[in-house]
């Protein structure tokens, strides 16, 4: 079997998870009416600030996942969102919606994964672009 070019898996694993996160928020720009409403349902307190946290969240974390920059704590934050969202919209044990709440849960485990070993090479985070702030000596 054909090894594939270090940091590819890497590269498209992050763009699979990115683009679930980039399509939410872009459905979320298309139908905000909808999206708090069901918030509202839910019983969320303050839905407009809720509604412009959540689609930042996906919008940054998104673009943070796909170009691999600050992408373990892209992927954290967006692990905690995903299990709020799964918890609060989806909860199966009163709405049934056992398919819905296991795909979040599977999502939230991809986020896991890029958090625990890392953007690969074929990113920002990769190539040690991302500025580090150094202590200065004395």
């Amino acid at each position: 079997m054909k090894k594939t070019a270090p940091g590819l898996s890497d590269l498209i694993a992050r763009l699979l998870l990115s683009g679930i996160f980039l399509l939410m928020a872009g459905d979320m720009l298309i139908h905000p009416e909808s999206v708090m409403e069901s918030m509202v349902e839910a019983g969320i307190p303050f839905v407009p600030a809720v509604f412009v946290i959540m689609l930042t969240l996906h919008i940054l974390g998104g673009l943070a996942l796909a170009l691999g920059y600050r992408t373990r704590t892209a992927a954290l934050i967006l692990f905690f969102s995903t299990i709020a969202v799964a918890f609060v919209f989806y909860p199966p044990w009163s709405s049934g919606n056992w398919d819905i709440f296991l795909i979040h849960l599977g999502i939230c485990g991809g986020l896991l994964l890029v958090h625990i070993h890392g953007p690969g090479t074929w990113s920002f985070d990769g190539r040690n672009m991302v500025p580090v702030k150094r202590r200065r000596s004395l």
